[in-house]
């Protein structure tokens, strides 16, 4: 999904109302650029009624829904915050309230939510008003707030030198306050019931534990669960989702499991093929037409994946793809397994989005070509003064003389980028220009273009590296000789 070039590449926190009316979940977009990210939109609510999307107001970031349906919280959208609202379905309205809530779900059916304030404590709140928890201490992670809003659940982590994680219960109308089990020394994510009577935490295997207290039950999955569990508001079944990409029903009186969604590929994220591994690749901010692409699966790559875009095949190789040169926007990207078919996901066609391709393990080097192509410049080995280097990319945009989809590009003769490619260094102590030599596809290959330039004189053993198109920058690292 995406708004000009401010793609979101994935989508978290999923919930929906007790009467399936109500789906809210959080689109998620990344940003590796420092202080430049303090007002990018990292997360964006999406509410939809009814399978129609609908808006309580401007406040971003990340949703909640309650039980019934008729409210949802949401908080904090950017860098700095976009900070915490409440708003009512009923009347597509929304406002502020003060604090953010902690993960779990912490609206109730009358709109009041559990939110934590600077100094960690928690409180009830509702527009206009707040109240405190009482003697609730301050929580570290997970929270959950019953449907009528009169028991909390919680998870509160302390002492010294070891820390330790307990589950406990306050009772807001008489202010009682127990503890229900240890949890070790990591948090959990948990979900509880409707009525707060039981709690849900998803283990190795999935324990379903009463809060007024006794045994515990663990229920059984059928295959290895990756994390994302839920309890139903009656506490009748457990949904979760596997790490083969399935949806799977437990009943919580017998046990049995039902496969409600069969193995289904979901698109993780699309990153640049230039993105190396460490540092994670991140979230491209569009598709460029006649650029290389790689996906990451949730569920893996096999044999029998398929990926069509704008409903077109097009051909993958190591996971990654061209983008055919005709592509216009918004593209929808698809991959099937064995004809079982992702989410659609819509994804922004932008002309250039520059990304220099990148070492797989290590720092952000570039990966860089000596002169004569003899070996790969390194720290060991840096690129000298009035050396010409040579470096690979992708999202340059159009070229000419053009090339066809899935053609390699030719030696003679080249195709040069339309538009301009400048490049500077930077070793901390003056940003120097850099003659580009050549900036065009790289002859003998598909998706990828070749930049060439000339180091200047002057700068230290390792510099800052940044090319520029049409506005658009990307920045790696280069080393240099003494």
């Amino acid at each position: 999904m995406s708004r000009g070039l401010q793609t979101f590449g994935g989508i978290s926190a999923p919930g929906v109302s007790d009467d399936g009316a109500v789906l809210v979940f959080t689109l998620n977009a990344s940003c590796s650029g420092g202080s430049s990210c303090l007002f990018f939109e990292r997360y964006r609510p999406a509410i939809l009624v009814h399978g129609q999307p609908v808006s309580t107001g401007p406040v971003g970031g990340t949703v909640q829904v309650s039980p019934n349906g008729r409210y949802v919280l949401k908080a904090g959208g950017t860098g700095i915050s976009d900070g915490t609202a409440i708003g009512d379905l009923s009347t597509l309205t929304e406002a502020k309230v003060n604090g953010s809530p902690p993960p779990g779900r912490v609206i109730s059916n009358g709109g009041v939510a559990l939110l934590a304030q600077a100094d960690g404590a928690l409180v009830l709140a509702r527009p206009g008003s707040s109240m405190s928890a009482g003697n609730l201490r301050p929580a570290n992670s997970f929270a959950g707030l019953d449907a009528a809003g009169t028991e909390v659940i919680y998870e509160s982590t302390g002492g010294y030198p070891v820390q330790t994680t307990e589950l406990l219960r306050l009772d807001l109308r008489t202010r009682s306050e127990t503890a229900l089990t240890a949890l070790g020394s990591a948090a959990v994510d948990f979900t509880i019931s409707d009525d707060g009577s039981e709690v849900l935490f998803p283990f190795v295997q999935l324990l379903l534990l009463p809060v007024t207290g006794g045994s515990g039950r663990v229920l059984s999955a059928d295959s290895p669960l990756n994390g994302a569990t839920r309890l139903s508001g009656s506490g009748n079944a457990v949904f979760a989702t596997t790490s083969e990409g399935r949806l799977i029903r437990v009943d919580t009186a017998s046990g049995d499991v039902q496969e409600w969604i069969s193995k289904t590929p979901v698109t993780d994220a699309f990153v640049n093929a230039a993105g190396g591994a460490n540092p994670p690749p991140t979230f491209i901010p569009a598709l460029v037409p006649g650029s290389s692409v790689c996906m990451s699966i949730e569920g893996g790559w096999n044999a029998d994946s398929e990926v069509l875009l704008g409903g077109n095949p097009v051909k993958v190789t190591s996971k990654c793809f061209q983008v055919p040169w005709d592509t216009t926007s918004p593209a929808s990207v698809e991959v099937r397994f064995h004809a079982v078919a992702s989410p659609f996901e819509q994804w922004g066609i932008g002309k250039v989005s520059p990304a220099l391709m990148m070492l797989q393990h290590g720092p952000n080097y570039v990966v860089a070509f000596h002169q004569n192509f003899d070996s790969l410049i390194s720290p060991s080995e840096g690129a000298s003064p009035g050396e010409i280097i040579h470096m690979y990319a992708t999202g340059l945009g159009p070229v000419d003389p053009p090339v066809s989809t899935g053609a390699a590009a030719p030696n003679v003769p080249l195709s040069r980028t339309v538009n301009p490619v400048t490049c500077d260094l930077n070793d901390g102590i003056t940003v120097t220009q850099a003659a580009v030599l050549f900036s065009g596809l790289a002859p003998g290959y598909a998706g990828w273009y070749q930049i060439d330039l000339q180091i200047p004189a002057g700068l230290h053993r390792l510099a800052s590296l940044a090319c520029y198109v049409s506005g658009t920058t990307d920045r790696v690292l280069l080393p240099l000789a003494p």
